[in-house]
């Protein structure tokens, strides 16, 4: 099933929270779109809402970060970018992550995808201008 959020600025995330969070039940959530068009962005409006108390930033250098909400939900935050090989990937002990009961939210999912065996929903960010977003999210 594809959903897709036209021309959404990026100071209005809800609908994207709550069809993502509320109708459904994957805890493995995917963000694609080219550099700065608000994948992180998008992940700290996300883990607000899911109260969050900490600071989010983005895990580009430490690769995973981990939050824990307000009522004890665990969500990893993961950064790919700096992946090169699905070798990589699998040192990182993902698999473990993912077969977790905890969320896992993951930029830049490419080389990971084919290894995914959970259900996951796939977040794809289009930029059409500096402020507007088309968001386009997929139910696998």
């Amino acid at each position: 099933m594809i959903k897709t959020f036209k021309s959404v600025n990026l100071d209005q995330f809800y609908p994207i929270y709550e069809y993502i969070f509320k109708r459904n039940n994957r805890k493995i959530i995917l963000f694609n779109g080219e550099i700065g068009v608000g994948k992180t962005t998008l992940i700290k409006f996300l883990l607000k809402m899911l109260e969050v108390q900490e600071t989010v930033v983005s895990p580009t250098f430490s690769i995973i970060n981990e939050y824990k909400s307000k009522d004890g939900l665990i969500i990893n935050h993961f950064d790919l970018f700096r992946i090169k090989s699905q070798n990589e990937i699998q040192n990182l002990g993902i698999n473990e992550y993912l077969e977790s009961s905890n969320y896992c939210l993951i930029e830049w999912p490419d080389l990971l995808i084919d290894l995914i065996e959970e259900k996951y929903i796939l977040t794809n960010i289009y930029r059409n201008n500096e402020i507007e977003r088309d968001i386009e999210i997929i139910i696998n």
